[in-house]
């Protein structure tokens, strides 16, 4: 008998520390009312930011042999990059890359925002761009201790230029600095 109590005082003992580890791992949890006052401090609202644009083109125009991956060609590139360059201490720029028409847009990532500006769009000046060419992202990077904008562009033909010599000036804010890329893969920071 004095083996059953032994028994069941151990069996007992487990399930006491069981039960109480148990309630030591226990998520907590809020009310209705408790998340309800907080989540009354956000406040989420859809805006549209990038609507169709006139010369959209869907799917792209491929060569015949890749028919197959048409559709995956056609969406590629497509991004969206959040930095701070207005210098606001929030990401509330989007640099927009849309294979639809190849553009590359900057704008208020908020286009509602009281101290926002017109959508900017980003072309390059300067070198020989057609439509086997697409943007490919757009990156905020730091090249030159300032907030820069990195967009890279599908140019498979690139390596074979004949001049060499062709290159982009962009300029995204006035104060910032100016970017020449060269089609040899040389970038220059002024």
């Amino acid at each position: 008998m004095r083996t059953t109590a032994r028994q069941l005082f151990a069996s007992g003992i487990i399930v006491a520390l069981s039960a109480a580890a148990g309630l030591m791992v226990v998520r907590p949890a809020l009310s209705e009312k408790e998340a309800g006052a907080l989540a009354d401090n956000y406040r989420f609202v859809a805006e549209p930011v990038n609507p169709g644009p006139p010369n959209a083109r869907t799917p792209r125009e491929v060569a015949p042999a890749l028919g197959g991956i048409r559709s995956w060609i056609s969406s590629v590139g497509a991004a969206a990059g959040l930095s701070d360059l207005r210098g606001l201490g929030r990401p509330a720029d989007l640099c927009l890359v849309d294979p639809r028409d190849d553009s590359v847009t900057l704008l208020p990532a908020r286009p509602s925002e009281k101290d926002g500006y017109a959508p900017v769009r980003l072309v390059p000046v300067g070198l020989p761009y057609d439509t086997t060419m697409a943007p490919m992202g757009c990156v905020p990077v730091d090249i030159d201790g300032n907030l820069d904008l990195l967009i890279g562009n599908y140019f498979p033909d690139a390596w074979r230029d004949a001049e060499g010599s062709h290159e982009a000036r962009v300029e995204v804010r006035p104060g910032r600095s100016t970017i020449l890329l060269g089609t040899d893969g040389t970038a220059e920071v002024r």
